[in-house]
């Protein structure tokens, strides 16, 4: 079987989160898709900027690891996908953010950046392993099955208020139980 780098002319570039600010254009990307499947927190993705989010995964970093692991095509400066992937103090991984561009989906390029943050967590003999799946982009879960991936729970954030507590519609939240 021939590899991957064999199939396409790519490099991969593995590091820490000294490489975040090279993910910034594809996490744009990301973010932008988020957006636009969103139904319930559009305006959180739009207010969302990079140096929020990397100020986010640097705090994880702080007290554990961080790798970062971006695609590149041969011979060009532009990186095509990138993944990030964190060990917590208490020796828990997650799979931060994974993308890649459009044109170069469907050809092995997420499938080896998984199987590359997998490996990392298998020589760190990380246990408890998570991911978080935006809602909206449901292709997902199909992906991260193949890698033992299933839903756990779903968790629930309020979304901005579009209503007034007390007003027209409003949940009595003494008798909400007895609503359902």
């Amino acid at each position: 079987m021939r590899k991957l780098g064999e199939i396409m002319d790519i490099e991969f570039v593995e590091g820490n989160q000294d490489l975040l600010d090279w993910i910034s254009p594809l996490w744009a990307k990301l973010n932008s898709y988020h957006r636009r499947k969103s139904r319930h927190f559009a305006a959180y993705y739009d207010r969302m900027t990079f140096q929020q989010r990397k100020a986010i995964l640097l705090a994880k970093a702080q007290n554990g690891l961080m790798r970062v692991d971006l695609v590149r095509l041969k011979d060009e400066d532009d990186y095509i996908g990138y993944i990030v992937t964190t060990i917590s103090a208490a020796n828990e991984g997650e799979i931060e953010s994974l993308f890649v561009i459009e044109p170069y989906r469907k050809q092995g390029i997420g499938h080896a950046l998984m199987q590359r943050a997998i490996n990392w967590l298998d020589r760190h003999r990380v246990k408890v392993r998570r991911l978080v799946v935006a809602v909206g982009n449901d292709k997902a879960l199909d992906f991260y099955e193949q890698f033992g991936f299933y839903p756990k729970y779903y968790s629930l954030e309020q979304a901005e208020q579009k209503f007034v507590l007390g007003g027209e519609g409003a949940i009595d939240s003494e008798n909400v139980a007895e609503q359902f």
